[in-house]
């Protein structure tokens, strides 16, 4: 059985503590104290050179960070130093932050490089928020020639991989389907093997830029609870697509009356992968017309094209070599 390949061939080497071939500013920081603090950590690391952001998490209960440098070199001082005198486990992240995750090529996965870089994961950490999407409006890279193989991009996160497969099994028959969900990513991706290029370009036309159909459960919405008492103009909303935009809510809630704002609210402190869904928080003109959207999304579902995102269809190119389980994206977190 034939793998996928990116058509660039990536390193598996990779830097000291490395873990895709590629060096970058981002560090992965292992065997904390229990109680270690982020000022703390950060305050470690600027011995070394600017630090742009620093965050401690806990999970499986083991306390790990993830500390982004301002530069290559100053990450790489860091992880010489700090690897060799603290007692840390310090190493590149396996990816850096607003590029996407670098699989070893022995897995040989993509499709025309884009596996990071341009078109990867986007987003930044934003204080202590680390959720990404992807970088939609970016330049592709070259797509690889025709094949039975194809790459599939934003895809939800925590889209179940039997509703992708039913998707792409209505074109032709699947030899084999790899769905890839990444920590801290609100998108997963999709590598989709056919018996035949045929069926591989008749998917690759007719599934691109379409929204696949996900089972979602109803919609629940509600005035917003602060302080114990209701924001009689505010619709706090649970079960939209994790990776729907606040064009997509505007655009529902429009039809109830004035939108003066809206967000889509990103998954809590702790949370380690994205589920298919989330939720969003809007602010209506008037409380009536609060209770009129309420009236009408409370215990319904919508159709997907009203919420959900497209999803886009590349060829990926073929190595020829043996296709292995890729390992999760940060999988040094739980060693």
């Amino acid at each position: 059985m034939s793998g996928y390949g990116n058509g660039k061939g990536m390193s598996s080497g990779g830097g000291k503590g490395g873990f895709g071939g590629s060096q970058h500013s981002n560090v992965f920081v292992g065997n904390l104290p229990d109680d270690m603090a982020e000022d703390t950590l950060k305050m470690a690391f600027a011995a070394f050179g600017p630090v742009d952001s620093c965050h401690v998490m806990q999970k499986a209960g083991k306390t790990n960070g993830f500390v982004k440098m301002s530069s290559v070199d100053a990450a790489k001082a860091a992880i010489d130093s700090l690897s060799a005198s603290s007692g840390w486990a310090v190493k590149f992240a396996n990816h850096d932050i607003g590029g996407g995750p670098k699989w070893p090529s022995p897995w040989g996965y993509g499709y025309g490089g884009a596996w990071g870089g341009k078109g990867g994961w986007g987003g930044g950490w934003g204080g202590r928020s680390m959720w990404s999407c992807s970088r939609r409006d970016e330049p592709e890279l070259e797509e690889p020639s025709a094949s039975s193989n194809l790459y599939v991009r934003y895809l939800p996160g925590g889209i179940p991989e039997e509703e992708v497969k039913a998707a792409f099994d209505k074109v032709g028959p699947i030899t084999e389907l790899r769905l890839m969900k990444y920590d801290y990513a609100l998108e997963c991706t999709a590598l989709v093997r056919y018996e035949t290029e045929e069926h591989a370009s008749v998917a690759r036309k007719e599934m691109d830029d379409i929204i696949i159909d996900m089972t979602l459960p109803p919609l629940q919405a509600a005035k917003q609870q602060k302080k114990g008492e209701q924001v009689p103009d505010h619709v706090y909303i649970q079960g939209v697509p994790i990776n729907t935009t606040k064009e997509k809510i505007l655009e529902a809630f429009s039809s109830y009356g004035e939108v003066k704002w809206c967000t889509v609210l990103q998954p809590g402190a702790g949370v380690w992968r994205a589920g298919p869904t989330g939720g969003a928080l809007v602010q209506m003109g008037t409380p009536e017309e609060a209770d009129k959207a309420i009236a009408g999304l409370n215990g319904n579902t919508l159709p997907q094209s009203t919420l959900g995102m497209p999803i886009r269809v590349r060829f990926a190119k073929s190595t020829g070599k043996t296709a292995e389980q890729p390992p999760e994206q940060q999988a040094e977190s739980t060693a």
